[in-house]
C-alpha cells in the first residue's frame, strides 16, 4: 500500500499478540482536464475584451484626428477635441465660432455627437479689401451690368484678394460646400454680374493627401459646386467653366497642417473677355 494512500500502528492483543491495524484514507484528486477547460473559457474572453478596447481606441484616435483636421480646414484653430467612442467634445478658445465648429464636426464621417464648448457666435465679417467692393450689408447695391471696362479689367485681383482666408468650404472628401461660405460667393457672384462679356474658370485644388487621381476628381467636383452655385445666384452659364487640379500648384507647405490648409482652396481666374 502506498504509505500515502493510509497509516499502519501496532498494538497488542490480549495474549500479548502484536496486531497491525491499519487506517485507509482516500485521497481526492482534481481531474486533469479541469485547468484545460478553464483556459479554453477565458483565454477567448480576455482576448475578445483586449481586442474590444484596442479598437475602441482606435476609433476615437481617427475621429479625433479627422476632426481637428476638418475645424483647421474650416478656419477654427486651437480647439482641443477628445471623443468617447464616437462621441466628440470641442472645446474652443474665447471668440471661436461655436455654431461653425459643430457643424463643421458633424460633418466627419462618422461622428454621432457634436458637444461644443467655450467659443462664442462668429466674428464680425473683416472689412472689404477694397472700397469698390460691395458692402456686406443687405442695402449695398449690386454692381451694375454697366460697370467700367477697367473695373472689369482689375476684376480678377479683386476676386483673389475677396477669396484670400474666405476660400470655399467644404466637409472632407466632399464636394458639398458649406453654408459658412454663402455670404463671401453671395460677393462673388454681385462682382461676376457686373461684368457680363468676361469669361471665368474656377479652379479646384487639393493638398497633396491620399491618391492623387482621387484628389483631381474631388478638385473637379468642388469647383463644379462653385459655379454651380454662382449659376444659381444669375451668374451666365457660358461665361464660367470649372476645372479640377488636385495637388498641382501648392501655395503652401504639403509637410504641415497649415499648409496643407492654404493648399485646399478655390481660385477663381479671369480667361477672357
Amino acid at each position: 500500500m502506498d504509505p500515502a494512500d493510509g497509516n499502519t500502528s501496532q498494538s497488542r492483543d490480549g495474549d500479548g499478540q502484536v496486531v497491525r491495524r491499519e487506517t485507509i484514507s482516500k485521497r481526492v484528486r482534481k481531474p486533469a482536464w479541469l485547468p484545460w477547460l478553464l483556459g479554453l473559457i477565458l483565454v477567448p474572453a480576455v482576448l475578445a475584451l483586449i481586442t474590444g478596447l484596442v479598437r475602441h481606441g482606435s476609433i476615437e484616435k481617427d475621429l479625433k484626428g479627422r476632426t481637428t483636421e476638418a475645424l483647421k480646414a474650416g478656419g477654427v484653430s486651437d480647439a482641443g477635441v477628445k471623443f468617447d467612442g464616437r462621441d466628440g467634445t470641442i472645446t474652443l478658445p474665447d471668440g471661436a465660432d461655436a455654431a461653425k465648429a459643430k457643424s463643421l464636426a458633424k460633418n466627419v464621417d462618422g461622428v454621432r455627437v457634436a458637444d461644443v464648448k467655450g467659443g462664442g457666435t462668429a466674428a464680425a465679417p473683416a472689412p472689404a479689401p477694397s472700397s469698390t467692393e460691395p458692402s456686406p450689408t443687405e442695402s449695398s447695391p449690386s454692381p451694375s451690368p454697366s460697370s467700367s471696362a477697367d473695373d472689369c479689367a482689375t476684376l480678377g485681383e479683386k476676386l483673389t484678394a475677396l477669396l484670400k482666408g474666405n476660400e470655399p468650404k467644404f466637409a472632407t472628401a466632399s464636394t458639398k460646400l458649406q453654408s459658412a461660405t454663402d455670404p463671401t460667393l453671395d460677393k462673388v457672384a454681385n462682382l461676376i454680374k457686373g461684368c457680363p462679356t468676361t469669361k471665368f474658370q474656377v479652379g479646384g485644388y487639393t493638398d497633396n493627401t491620399g491618391d492623387a487621381s482621387f484628389n483631381k476628381t474631388l478638385s473637379q467636383g468642388r469647383a463644379q459646386s462653385v459655379v454651380d452655385y454662382l449659376v444659381g445666384k444669375g451668374d451666365n452659364k457660358a461665361n464660367l467653366s470649372a476645372k479640377g487640379y488636385g495637388s498641382a500648384n501648392p501655395v503652401g507647405d504639403n509637410k504641415t497642417e497649415e499648409g496643407r490648409a492654404q493648399n485646399r482652396r478655390v481660385e477663381i481666374t479671369v480667361v477672357g473677355g
